[in-house]
């Protein structure tokens, strides 16, 4: 019975190019990335099954060789004509149950057979064309009876060279034809293998309907699995793959161990740079500040304008329900328009800065790269943008200190609150002198009823003069406690904006902080690495003779 064979080296070979393979998670190198799919594939073909394709015509006892090859009995009573070919194997790990059928059997562990119908057919030789290639053994089934004629021949002449490791051919019914006719026989067809499909065959006669020649002929195909073109060849794949991906690896751990024992100073240089960036922002700061400083008297004239729309021209109800409110929205307007001027002068200074930092960064990746074998990713701008969001909110919150610590919002309410007492007086007598008007009109004395019209136009008229009046007054209030406010925000807005381009230089300062941990955990990890690196070599090229 067959058997796979190497199941040790196999083991041997997958477990220590996992560690490569960690290796390479631990570097984080892409140029490594084609040698490790190359690692990978090795991988997948040395753990699939090893595939044995019996081939040839009718009758020729191709699924009777099969069940004395594979030592199963039950593969000669489960051939199936509708279909081209049947696969028998220990699980199924790719989805086939059309084609396949499972014996889980160990003996059957590692190992497929493939039993195809008439090589003739033209479907047989389209799904042969597809399953050979790549494939462990390939065994021809030829009829001694036709003078070793078989369709399997048409078949192998499609393909490029060197498709199928290995091609045995078993010559059957031999004993029918003879002793002398057999051995001509087997000679035509390895010199035909030679000339017409360039391949070197070994050619071995069999009787299945008598077991004769099968024990030698299983020795046979078993010495071909084994072979160095055999399974074999799949573990030294794999290996030799492993082996690229380990110099590769050498290759990166070395110059980062010179880099870092010829410490070049780069991040240093680095730093010296941004702080050089610093030095240039702060240089902007005095103007920055003496520009945010304007924006309260700046605004002051559409913080009027909202002020005159908000109280009215003319003595209404309606201002009066709404002094004791007009205050702080009064406060609140101002505010709001101020950060307004700021926010957007702001935003434009940040985006300006960002295409400052997005150059810079430009600069240092390929020189970082050439210079510490670190490589950084792209510009992280979503990162650095989200932290100015942040700054820009936090100075909205440190401007509106200046508003309370003045209490701009009490003295406003102070101020509008005062106008209650005369507003209210006035309103009540338009109310009076309207209802007496109307009960006159009723009574039918109308001269005094116009008489009573008369008081209600003059209280009117007085009313909206004060109101105006009293619009100058409030309007006059509003600007001096814009003036105050304009005097302290000038004395804290360098602060505020120093601590803000301070804060922002740190900010993209910050972003290097991936790379400068990436460079110390080198230093320290450097020399445990390369241990571990020649651990693995070293096991590997224990293993490698034993392939």
């Amino acid at each position: 019975m067959l058997r796979r064979s190497y199941r040790v080296q196999e083991s041997l070979v997958r477990y220590w190019a996992q560690q490569a393979r960690e290796m390479y998670g631990i570097i984080g190198d892409d140029e490594m990335q084609p040698l490790l799919e190359s690692v990978e594939q090795s991988l997948a073909a040395m753990e699939g099954d090893r595939r044995i394709i019996v081939m040839g015509g009718t009758g020729c006892g191709k699924t009777s060789l099969l069940s004395y090859v594979s030592g199963l009995p039950v593969i000669r009573s489960g051939r199936q004509q509708e279909s081209p070919y049947l696969r028998w194997r220990y699980g199924n790990n790719d989805g086939d149950t059309v084609h396949s059928r499972f014996l889980p059997l160990p003996e059957l562990q590692g190992i497929e057979f493939v039993d195809t119908d008439d090589c003739a057919d033209a479907e047989v030789q389209e799904e042969l064309l597809r399953l050979l290639p790549g494939s462990d053994a390939a065994i021809v089934v030829a009829d001694a009876r036709n003078n070793g004629e078989s369709p399997a021949w048409d078949v192998l002449r499609q393909l490029p060279v060197n498709a199928v490791a290995n091609v045995l051919v078993a010559l059957t019914f031999t004993d029918q034809i003879g002793a002398e006719a057999s051995l001509e026989l087997s000679a035509r067809i390895r010199e035909m293998c030679r000339e017409q499909l360039r391949l070197v065959v070994l050619v071995c006669s069999v009787n299945p309907t008598s077991e004769q020649g099968v024990e030698t002929f299983v020795t046979r195909v078993q010495e071909t699995l084994d072979s160095p073109e055999g399974a074999r060849r799949a573990i030294r794949n794999t290996l030799e793959a492993t082996g690229r991906l380990m110099t590769r690896q050498s290759g990166i751990i070395n110059a980062r161990t010179a880099a870092m024992r010829d410490e070049t100073g780069f991040l240093s240089g680095i730093e010296s740079e941004i702080d050089t960036f610093l030095s240039h922002q702060l240089d902007g700061v005095a103007d920055c500040a003496q520009d945010y400083a304007s924006v309260p008297l700046g605004v002051l004239p559409q913080l009027l304008r909202k002020l005159r729309r908000s109280f009215g021209r003319f003595l209404s109800p309606l201002c009066l329900m709404q002094l004791e409110d007009m205050g702080a929205g009064a406060e609140s307007s101002y505010y709001r328009l101020v950060c307004k001027a700021i926010m957007e002068r702001q935003r434009e200074s940040d985006n300006r800065f960002v295409a400052s930092c997005q150059a810079h960064w430009r600069s240092v990746r390929p020189r970082m790269k050439e210079a510490i074998e670190c490589e950084i990713n792209d510009f992280p701008q979503d990162v650095l943008e989200a932290e100015l969001n942040r700054l820009r909110r936090q100075l909205e919150h440190e401007l509106y200190q200046p508003f309370t610590r003045l209490r701009i919002r009490s003295a406003l309410d102070n101020a509008f609150s005062d106008q209650v007492g005369w507003m209210h007086t006035a309103h009540v007598l338009l109310c009076i002198f309207l209802v007496l008007a109307g009960l006159l009109g009723a009574l039918g004395l109308d001269t005094l009823a116009y008489c009573a019209m008369g008081v209600v136009l003059v209280v009117w008229v007085l009313g909206a003069v004060q109101h105006g009046a009293v619009l100058r007054r409030l309007a006059r209030d509003v600007e001096r406690e814009a003036r105050t406010l304009d005097s302290v925000v000038r004395d804290e807005m360098p602060g505020l904006v120093r601590d803000l381009v301070v804060s922002r230089v740190g900010a993209y300062r910050s972003l290097y902080a991936v790379a400068s941990q990436r460079v110390n955990e080198y230093v320290e990890r450097l020399q445990p690495l390369q241990e571990r690196h020649n651990a693995i070599l070293r096991e590997l090229r224990t293993t490698a003779p034993r392939i």
